[in-house]
């Protein structure tokens, strides 16, 4: 999840140059078929190759609600990273649905992990 915000927090990564049907279609996986049910909004940002020289401006998909996000980090409900650790992603599991009917379409069980964060 990117969080606007976290200053001074970078996000590393890379970098892609997709069709507009493949944008389309991380559109509605990330922001929902009506483009306003995901916990993501697209939004340019700025980005910068790893030694500065060259910078321009990319489409990433940010946080809908970056305070309660933010609030998350200041109550220690969550970290905020600079990149993703491999190891996070050691432990991975199916969720129940894919488990059920492996290969389904959308929509997944989803568990919204803002349900206990109050809203500001």
């Amino acid at each position: 999840m990117l969080v606007p915000g976290l200053e001074p927090l970078r996000v590393n990564g890379d970098l892609f140059l997709i069709s507009d049907d493949a944008l389309a279609t991380l559109d509605r996986l990330e922001m929902g078929s009506a483009g306003s049910g995901g916990p993501y909004v697209r939004d340019a940002v700025a980005v910068a190759s790893e030694d500065g020289a060259t910078t321009g401006a990319a489409q990433a998909y940010l946080a809908r609600e970056p305070a309660s996000w933010q609030a998350l980090v200041e109550l220690g409900e969550a970290d905020a990273l600079s990149a993703y650790p491999r190891g996070l992603a050691s432990g991975e599991r199916l969720k129940p649905c894919c488990v059920r009917a492996p290969g389904h379409p959308a929509p997944h069980d989803v568990v919204d992990p803002l349900s206990g964060v109050q809203q500001h």
